[in-house]
């Protein structure tokens, strides 16, 4: 087993109806980009489903928030990058994730 680490590096923000939210978060991992990108994909979408993902009712429909927006490769630290959007339900430093 395998432990990966995700340290968060960017909050993004909107500003909306005189209130500013958190849209969005932005973390750098551990996983070496020498990993094939679909096991990557697996290992962020599990910590984004456990971590950041929850559901509401609203207007008798169920919402999603807290979805994994997108993945990147950094190539200059050699490491695998993640965006989480749609208002996350937590803000977390760091993260530790056995895989």
């Amino acid at each position: 087993m395998t432990k990966v680490k995700a340290t968060l590096t960017a909050i993004m923000y909107e500003y909306k109806h005189e209130e500013l939210r958190i849209i969005g978060l932005t973390y750098t991992t551990t996983i070496p980009t020498s990993i094939e990108i679909e096991i990557a994909y697996e290992i962020i979408s599990d910590i984004v489903s456990e971590n950041f993902t929850h559901y509401e009712n609203i207007n008798n429909g169920n919402y999603t928030f807290g979805k994994l927006e997108g993945i990147t490769a950094n190539i200059s630290q050699e490491c695998y990058c993640f965006t989480v959007g749609k208002y996350p339900k937590s803000i977390l430093e760091t993260i530790e994730y056995d895989y």
